[in-house]
């Protein structure tokens, strides 16, 4: 199995997004975002707790960079 360490690192740095302190969340993701800035997947998530907290135009901004990041690692693999 091989790992990409951006999603890991990703991953690692926000799964605390369920927990109640979405504030801290919020920069918890953004940290992640700023260390693995082409993971996708950090950008859902940081969309998904915008979303949970009525933040609705950073939510659809996030997952709208979110495809883009997505669209771009594809033509890569």
């Amino acid at each position: 199995m091989i790992v990409n360490p951006e999603i890991y690192i990703g991953w690692s740095l926000g799964s605390d997004y369920s927990g109640s302190d979405n504030s801290q969340s919020a920069e918890t993701w953004t940290a992640s975002i700023k260390q693995s800035p082409n993971n996708a997947g950090n950008y859902i998530n940081r969309g998904n707790l915008y979303k949970k907290i009525g933040a609705t135009e950073k939510a659809l901004s996030d997952n709208s960079e979110a495809i883009r990041r997505a669209t771009e690692q594809s033509r890569f693999i």
